[in-house]
């Protein structure tokens, strides 16, 4: 691709933010405007109001005309606030997106996500979660369902088939800038806390409940109950309005445990479901050709109304039943069996749509994952997408860099683990760049994985799991050492090569914490072990005894990164190259460091 079609995404992003900081600004200049001029219409109404109950030179009528015109501003001002939040929502995105086109993204701040990665074999090694790693460069997500949805995309390989499913969809994802646009800026929040397993036990749950039979002479109650007291305001007799109440109230504690049942997983729900409203209209318009966004767009479908019309309407509901904790709303909440009838709609709501809640929601949480990956593939058009191969395991990458190293910084290699190749031995020094291959390959292997794009003129291979042992460390907390940690590590990835092949291990300075005969002993078992199992990997090491094991291993491949020093400064071209290194630099660093070896 030429330099000029590189700079198309940042051109895009710069010419639409201009464009929303055009409208944030002409909506700053209305709400000034529109905010003096309900100003104005409150004085008004008070001069009026003088004149007219104390004065009685004007016509009381003109206070009418002066509410209705500051309810017409507020509004319009509302409006115009929207527009401005969204327009500004807006902005944020594009500075962020320009951010990541030009590698300053990890300087920005950003917001934390709880991921939980426990147990798994390369999310540490990796980076994927940490600050300024793999998640916080790909997520988009405006709802924690989304980040959930990506993070579980990102530990759990995809099959081929759902890998090509989500590259179609992402490729024609990339090419639709102005879903991208609506999605960031839409709704009054920039991101919602978004509880899908609570919202779908509530919507199937089976909990009591109330009969049709309250439900319909509810309404009854209260227009009878609200004609009491107009009765009691004219006629000061107010025995009828007592008894009304005394029955509304009868009703609600008879009801109450019901209606607390009805509404305990949708309480401080209204926003997020509010959000996910927003955001699953925005899916609802468009057309696609894909076969996985059609497939998702009929999951989101319904026969006589749109999914989220229908999520307007449950979000209301749960905003009301927040309303319980308004003092008014508890004070009249028996005389208007305000419970019961929230309760008796929500019910409706469920008998409607509950069986439908949870297939909308991880519906959406999935949109937002595929539109993470469709907007790192947009902002980096010479990322291609991964090529799957049928046969033995392989992995053939073509300058193959790693995405979280700036792309100035970024020394690309090729690396090839097929045919008779499949395990390569890294030998190097200290800093020359061991650990940062084994990394490349294994974030790129995610990504690929995962349905995405990656960081590599070309790469073609065949699904595979991640085990990598690169970021093992010791824990006070159980007692363990890093070399104990470590053997652990191994243990799981050797059990995971021969239960769910085919794997790749990538293994760091393998069995650093003990000592040379033992080291080359099991370093040559974990290898006849692993590739005994189908596995294919890569193995780096700054002890070159280790690369003896290549006498009994056929498929294996000894490579290096080396440096030179030139005037008592080290220099490295972390260029991958074949054979053995012949350079070593420990003595050196220790010398230049001031130590007296």
């Amino acid at each position: 691709m030429s330099e000029s079609n590189k700079v198309i995404p940042r051109e895009i992003y710069q010419n639409r933010m201009t464009a929303q900081q055009a409208q944030a600004a002409q909506c700053q200049r209305q709400h000034v405007l529109l905010g003096y001029f309900r100003l104005a219409l409150v004085i008004a109404g008070i001069v009026v109001a003088w004149f007219s109950f104390y004065q009685h030179l004007i016509s009381r009528w003109w206070l009418l005309a002066i509410f209705a015109l500051f309810v017409i501003a507020a509004r319009r001002h509302s409006a115009v606030l929207q527009r401005k939040a969204e327009a500004e929502r807006a902005i944020a995105f594009f500075e962020r997106g320009i951010a990541r086109i030009e590698d300053r993204w990890a300087k920005l701040p950003a917001r934390a996500a709880e991921v939980n990665a426990a147990g798994t074999l390369f999310a540490e090694d990796l980076d994927l979660f940490r600050r300024g790693g793999l998640f916080e460069l790909l997520n988009t997500a405006r709802t924690s369902a989304g980040d959930d949805a990506l993070a579980s995309w990102l530990l759990n390989p995809a099959g081929r088939d759902e890998i090509l499913r989500r590259q179609g969809a992402i490729a024609e994802l990339r090419e639709i800038p102005e879903l991208r646009e609506h999605l960031a800026a839409c709704g009054e929040a920039d991101f919602e806390h978004l509880d899908i397993a609570a919202l779908a036990q509530w919507a199937s749950g089976a909990a009591p409940r109330i009969s049709g039979f309250w439900r319909w002479l509810s309404p009854l109650l209260v227009a009878l109950t609200v004609a009491a007291a107009v009765r009691y305001l004219a006629t000061n007799d107010g025995w009828l309005l007592l008894l009304m109440v005394m029955i509304d109230a009868t009703i609600t504690f008879s009801l109450l445990r019901t209606t607390q049942t009805l509404f305990v997983n949708t309480e401080r729900a209204s926003d997020s479901l509010k959000l996910a409203s927003v955001l699953i209209a925005q899916w609802e318009r468009q057309k696609f050709s894909s076969p996985l966004l059609n497939e998702f767009q009929r999951a989101l479908q319904l026969k006589d109304e749109s999914a989220s019309g229908a999520l307007v309407r449950l979000a209301l509901l749960a905003r009301m039943m927040e309303h319980r904790a308004n003092f008014i709303v508890r004070v009249l909440d028996a005389p208007l069996l305000y419970s019961v009838q929230l309760a008796g709609a929500a019910q409706v709501w469920r008998s409607r749509h509950g069986t439908s809640l949870e297939r909308w929601l991880r519906t959406l949480s999935q949109l937002e994952a595929l539109q993470s990956l469709a907007t790192y593939s947009f902002e980096h058009p010479n990322d291609p997408f991964p090529a799957f191969a049928d046969g033995e395991p392989c992995f053939e990458a073509a300058a193959l860099g790693h995405l979280l190293i700036a792309e100035a910084k970024c020394v690309r290699n090729d690396v090839s683990l097929a045919g008779e190749t499949r395990l390569l031995l890294v030998s190097g020094s200290n800093m020359s760049g061991k650990s940062t291959l084994l990394r490349a390959v294994g974030i790129n292997t995610v990504l690929a994985m995962a349905g995405a794009p990656v960081r590599a003129a070309s790469l073609r291979m065949t699904p595979l799991r991640v085990g990598a042992s690169i970021q093992v460390n010791d824990s006070l907390q159980e007692g363990r050492s890093r070399f104990y940690s470590e053997i652990l590590r191994l243990r799981a990835i050797c059990a995971l090569a021969e239960e769910q092949p085919p794997v790749l291990f990538l293994l760091d300075e393998l069995l650093d914490g003990t000592n040379s005969s033992d080291r080359l002993t099991g370093a040559k078992g974990i290898a006849h072990a692993l590739l005994a199992s189908g596995a294919i990997g890569l193995i780096s090491t700054h002890d070159l005894a280790l690369t003896a094991i290549e006498e009994d291993a056929h498929a294996l491949r000894n490579v290096h990164f080396e440096e030179r020093i030139e005037d008592d400064e080290m220099h490295f071209d972390f260029k991958l190259r074949d054979g053995v290194v012949t350079t070593r630099n420990g003595v050196a660093l220790m010398r230049m460091v001031g130590l007296k070896v």
